[in-house]
């Protein structure tokens, strides 16, 4: 009987050990995907701030620090104005901001548009 005890036993030992094995193995595979998954979103995201700070064409050392307030939300946006009017912004909730003295842009003229957000946060200078 022992025998039989020392057989089972050692196929539910085997059964175990592979399905460790199996289950390392998936494991490892999910942490290489997201690493490279991630990898991938990082580099997306610095190659879209680069390319925003070589469209500014601006060699001064300030634009690093405008990059480094916004967190990156910055963007440049190349375009020609068919019809003269003011620039405006739309928030995703609908509301539009409206500049007490807006930008007014010509028609058949290229403009850079340079749209950037920094968050304020309070018991900062700019959050008072």
């Amino acid at each position: 009987m022992t025998t039989e005890v020392s057989k089972i036993e050692s196929i539910i030992k085997e059964k175990i050990d592979d399905e460790t094995q199996k289950s390392i193995a998936q494991l490892k595979e999910q942490i290489e995907s997201q690493t490279q998954q991630a990898i991938e979103r990082i580099n997306n995201v610095y190659a879209s701030a680069i390319n925003a700070l070589r469209q500014l064409e601006l060699t001064d050392a300030t634009i690093f620090e405008f990059f480094q307030k916004t967190n990156g939300n910055i963007r440049v946006h190349e375009i020609e104005v068919d019809y003269p009017g003011f620039v405006g912004i739309e928030l995703p909730s609908g509301q539009r901001i409206n500049e007490r003295s807006p930008i007014y842009l010509d028609k058949k003229v290229k403009y850079k548009i340079i749209l950037m957000a920094i968050e304020v946060k309070e018991g900062t200078a700019a959050g008072k």
